[in-house]
């Protein structure tokens, strides 16, 4: 593979969750492909900067990022993305042979899913990209259903409002278009004693 150039190692239907691989070692990005290629469609990114334009390009399901990297490392690139309104919903995974619990804290504080140390184990690869796409799955269909939701309360109200507009305006012409302002007949004294025979009481 030559770097930095965008790959799509997979030809299969856009559907399929959209993986980026971010390492600069070709073996390694060899071996992960090998793993995760007959699920998902992948790309691959050799430096920081690259892997940054393609996340913003292909908004990608998941990435798979190195810690060390030619140009700028891991974590400054995750930094990045967080930063970038586009990208922050991206979950990303640091793979590096770097075995350093202070960067692997301050990985998982800044919120990244999952860290692997490399040689790992490819079963426990594919099962940890698995849980971590159906996890994403289930947050963009609450998302989703909320945007909906929201979408729809807001056509009720709307229709809502127009309806008592209308109540609104038929009750002023009502009122317009009676007599001198009355609204109805208004009856004032008293009725003749039907007792009396009509006549009027000494």
């Amino acid at each position: 593979m030559t770097a930095p150039e965008q790959h799509r190692l997979d030809s299969a239907p856009s559907a399929r969750p959209l993986i980026l691989v971010v390492d600069d070692e070709e073996l390694n990005i060899r071996l992960i492909v090998l793993a995760l290629k007959d699920q998902y469609t992948i790309l691959t990114a050799t430096n920081g900067l690259d892997a940054l334009r393609i996340m913003r390009e292909q908004l990608p399901d998941l990435v798979l990022l190195d810690f060390v990297l030619p140009d700028i490392d891991g974590l400054e690139v995750f930094r990045q993305a967080r930063a970038d309104p586009t990208l922050v919903d991206i979950p990303i995974v640091f793979v590096t042979v770097v075995a350093d619990s202070a960067r692997q804290t301050a990985a998982l504080q800044m919120s990244a899913v999952d860290y692997l140390i490399k040689p790992f184990n490819l079963t426990h690869l594919r099962l940890r990209v698995r849980n971590q796409l159906k996890i994403k799955l289930q947050r963009d269909m609450i998302r989703a259903l909320n945007g909906e939701l929201e979408s729809r309360n807001a056509e009720l109200q709307f229709t809502l409002d127009r309806v008592l507009e209308q109540e609104v305006i038929i009750a002023s012409l009502a009122l317009a278009s009676a007599p001198d302002g009355k609204k109805g007949p208004i009856t004032t004294g008293g009725t003749p004693d039907s007792s009396m025979g009509g006549l009027p009481r000494n």
